[in-house]
């Protein structure tokens, strides 16, 4: 695709209202043009192929060949960016948006209204910077096991419970990420994670069901100030920053967005610094732009210690690229040594008590 062409997008929804919604939503500038519409997943995949877009819009709900499996022959045969939007983030497919972005979506979106030009000009953007995401074939997964029958990694018995918090990073391919992530943590995990994953409004009561479904941990959204215990993982509210205050307590705050993210990573990571020092871990995973970058370094500087996700494993190198070429992150890990890096610096089975966060 030249800096001159449109961008070219496949529409796949079994809707023709929403097909035309999406098809208005997306031509509306003129930088950009549907070149195919399928209201099935056979006939979707079928376009894909033929077509060759530069990225895939896509509703899971659908005849015939579901969105999930779909998502998995795109990424499989034609591997192409996709984003899905729904209509329903509290609706009965809730899990299957964040599922579908662990088979090779690169991100979930709300479809807007028909009378929503803010919605409608926030999709636009998404489309135009996702259609520039380099993404590389998914092999088709074989059939996988159930969670309890892979049992948790265990912490190094020589851990020293260095740290006593771990804050986290993530947007476009970041679901994927995060579960790769927390998913071999067992549930003795002796510290908080405060997680910061972008989402459009609406998206965060899904996004913890999800992950209660693929780790051990216990997740919850953050609307008020909260102690946090051992193994819990603790998610900002949508339109909220999550922080972590003097007293010990995490809290869902107002400001500014911050580099046009709220929740934004920076200022949760700037929180950890300022509370924990040296005592806390900061992490930066996929995602586009450079949300997290400047709170992570100022982390850095107070001798914590700070990981990116590396280039081979990241769907979106984008937020961990930054952290890396800046300083702010001091090494890039793969997903697995994440893991096995917060097991080593959060110590044995005892950890933190709740009300021993920021003591």
């Amino acid at each position: 695709m030249s800096a001159a062409s449109p961008i070219r997008v496949v529409v796949v929804d079994d809707s023709p209202i929403c097909s035309e919604l999406l098809r208005l939503i997306v031509e509306h500038e003129g930088d950009a043009a549907v070149v195919g519409v399928a209201n099935e997943g056979e006939r979707g995949l079928e376009a894909v192929k033929r077509l060759r877009p530069d990225l895939v819009l896509l509703d899971l709900r659908m005849p015939g060949m579901d969105g999930l499996t779909l998502v998995e022959r795109i990424m499989s045969e034609a591997p192409t960016p996709i984003l899905v939007v729904t209509a329903d983030p509290a609706g009965a497919s809730r899990e299957g948006v964040f599922e579908a972005v662990r088979r090779g979506a690169l991100d979930v979106a709300r479809k807007p209204d028909a009378n929503d030009p803010h919605a409608a000009a926030a999709l636009r953007r998404r489309v135009t910077e996702l259609a520039r995401v380099p993404v590389v074939r998914h092999l088709a997964r074989r059939p996988e096991a159930p969670r309890a029958m892979a049992p948790p990694i265990a912490a190094a018995s020589r851990s020293v419970g260095r740290i006593t918090a771990v804050g986290i990073a993530a947007s476009a391919g970041g679901p994927s990420a995060v579960a790769a992530v927390l998913s071999s943590l067992p549930a003795s995990f002796p510290v908080p994670i405060a997680l910061v994953q972008h989402l459009p409004a609406g998206f965060a009561a899904s996004f913890a069901t999800f992950l209660e479904s693929r780790t051990a941990l216990r997740p919850r959204v953050v609307s008020g100030p909260v102690f946090a215990g051992p193994g819990e993982v603790l998610l900002a509210e949508t339109d909220a920053h999550l922080v972590l205050r003097a007293d010990g307590r995490f809290d869902a705050a107002t400001g500014e967005p911050v580099d046009g993210h709220r929740p934004s990573a920076t200022v949760l990571f700037r929180s950890l610094a300022d509370t924990l020092g040296a005592r806390a871990l900061g992490v930066i995973l996929s995602g586009m732009g450079r949300d997290g970058v400047d709170g992570l370094a100022a982390m850095r500087a107070r001798g914590a210690r700070t990981i990116a996700q590396d280039r081979e494993t990241s769907a979106v190198f984008g937020m961990p690229k930054a952290a890396l070429e800046s300083g702010a992150a001091s090494e890039a890990m793969r997903p697995s040594d994440i893991t096995q890096t917060m097991l080593a610096l959060a110590g044995g089975a005892g950890g933190a008590r709740k009300d021993e966060v920021w003591s």
